[in-house]
């Protein structure tokens, strides 16, 4: 499959400017662009994964001219990892390097100017023999790196019992700083009925920093009455919760505004759900929750947020007949 990353330059049209093509050799629907950014100067910087046949999958991070899309550099590592989420968070530091999540829950650090590799480090202590996958990534006014996702803590290769987990690394060196699990726990079931296999299944879904320095992670975690969308507000110190939101569901996205509020999207009572929370206490300021009319359709969700003028603007999906 060809995978294509286009740019839109001007709201009056929905022509593109340009595309670029990246095509991997396994010719089915795997390769895909995850991730793509604007540089201050309006160059583009994505982060693509394909897959060989046979071999392992390639890491893509490019950097292209906004005007036409021309290669400015990119940079490519391979990866025995898993990679069959294809997820690669993607972040500009404040000193415009680029900051990418890479399989198996690591983080790669390169010079924004020409690609070079700032340095590269694994933050997974199980692989290869358990996964792991960075699913959010940003970083802080000092240009540490906060990486967001799930590690496997098994190492059988036929059961998982997932870990939400947050690190801290130093965005100078790479050097791990601090690092925040949550470990859920299932709801009780009937002994005939219980599947001796089952983990509960805990992840991060995106990070976001505070205006002031800490960061707020979304995700899901496993509780005794089934799954909870889970709001986290964690230390820039020490990565200690300061407070945890929760609620039925699973939570997707966040954004915070410029006064600390705290907005999380993701599904909720099997409704498309977002929340606004006072950054200091996470106190529920509101909530808003869109349906669909499939009955007992549990699709309906918010994949996406972003900051408006006035407000924040949801991007998901509901269901109709």
């Amino acid at each position: 499959m060809t995978c294509a990353v286009g740019l839109t330059v001007a709201s009056a049209t929905t022509a593109f400017a340009w595309v670029v093509q990246v095509q991997g050799t396994r010719g089915r629907t795997d390769d895909r662009t995850t991730a793509a950014v604007i540089a201050a100067n309006g160059d583009v910087v994505t982060a693509t994964v394909t897959f060989a046949t046979p071999g392992p999958c390639t890491v893509r991070i490019a950097r292209l001219t906004g005007a036409v899309g021309a290669t400015l550099w990119a940079h490519e590592l391979l990866s025995d990892g898993f990679c069959g989420l294809g997820v690669l968070p993607l972040v500009l530091d404040p000193a415009g390097d680029v900051v990418v999540g890479v399989p198996e829950f690591g983080v790669l650090k390169l010079a924004g100017d020409d690609g070079t590799e700032r340095w590269r480090v694994a933050l997974n202590p199980l692989a290869p023999w358990a996964s792991g996958v960075a699913a959010g990534i940003t970083t802080d006014g000092l240009g540490d790196v906060y990486l967001a996702g799930f590690l496997d803590t098994t190492e059988d290769g036929d059961t998982a019992d997932l870990d939400l987990v947050v690190v801290k690394v130093d965005g100078i060196t790479g050097s791990e700083l601090w690092r925040h699990r949550e470990n859920g726990v299932l709801p009780p079931c009937d002994p005939e009925d219980c599947d001796s296999d089952q983990r509960p299944s805990d992840v991060a879904t995106a990070v976001a920093a505070t205006p002031d320095g800490d960061v707020v992670v979304t995700g899901t975690i496993e509780s005794a009455t089934g799954p909870r969308f889970a709001v986290l507000r964690l230390a820039n110190a020490d990565g200690h919760a300061q407070w945890r939101y929760d609620r039925d569901g699973r939570a997707t996205t966040v954004v915070i505004d410029p006064s600390g509020a705290v907005y999380a999207g993701g599904t909720s009572n099997d409704d498309a759900t977002v929340v606004k929370l006072a950054g200091p206490t996470g106190v529920e300021l509101w909530h808003y929750a869109a349906s669909g009319d499939v009955p007992y359709y549990s699709g309906d969700t918010v994949q996406a947020l972003r900051l408006g003028a006035d407000g924040v603007v949801a991007v998901g999906q509901v269901s109709n007949v």
